[in-house]
């Protein structure tokens, strides 16, 4: 029998306000991403703010004088710095069935040897996501299921689920991130290694930061 996902790792959602200067950087770092992603004819492009990354940035980098202004998001007593901003251009042919995965890293997702019993990450890794778009909502997908009660498997570092469709489908359930109005803006908070969690793409794509903490033995 499968277990509910338990109340404490339930979704919410909740309004933030970007900051002013961030703000005035938000259609530079679109323009920029959506340049990158087409030099490498690519659908979706995004900036991961990794040690390698920081390294190797330069100062007046758009996506660092975002950071700059945006380090982190306080939530609940708790920190969550910026780990990542993305664009994807929407499709007409995008996947109706979600990808659902599991994170097990606060900025790729990547497992990087943290992984427990059948491939369920070790840690708990909070996540706030932003829409940053003003033109369209976003809409994430979870399953309300305990994922120790679920298959998955590990592909390259991905740890994506393994089930049949009919199986989890009574069990899906639907966030909608409105649209950015001004300086405000929608957020998902969620453990997205004790979530099983999915972006449901659309033909209007997305732009999104976010922003996370790890709580466990790789904290």
């Amino acid at each position: 029998m499968r277990r509910p996902l338990p109340a404490e790792f339930e979704p919410t959602l909740f309004e933030v306000e970007v900051p002013e200067h961030a703000l005035s950087l938000l259609d530079r770092v679109e323009w920029s991403l959506i340049a990158r992603a087409a030099e490498a004819k690519a659908t979706c492009w995004g900036h991961y703010y990794t040690a390698e990354a920081a390294k190797s940035a330069e100062r007046l980098n758009v996506y660092e004088q975002f950071a700059a202004a945006w380090p982190a998001i306080n939530y609940q007593g708790n920190s969550y710095p910026l780990r990542w901003i993305r664009y994807a251009k929407g499709s007409l042919t995008a996947a109706r069935q979600p990808s659902y995965h599991l994170d097990a890293d606060p900025v790729e997702g990547l497992a990087h040897g943290n992984l427990g019993v059948g491939f369920i990450p070790r840690d708990l890794i909070w996540r706030i996501n932003v829409n940053l778009f003003d033109k369209t909502s976003r809409q994430l997908a979870y399953l309300g299921l305990n994922v120790e009660d679920l298959h998955w498997q590990e592909d390259r570092g991905f740890i994506s689920l393994h089930e049949r469709r009919e199986g989890i489908k009574p069990f899906e359930k639907n966030l909608v991130l409105g649209k950015r109005i001004g300086a405000l803006a929608q957020a998902a908070h969620l453990c997205v290694s004790r979530v099983a969690h999915a972006g449901r793409e659309t033909k209007t794509g997305h732009f999104m930061a976010s922003f996370a903490r790890v709580e466990g033995v790789h904290g």
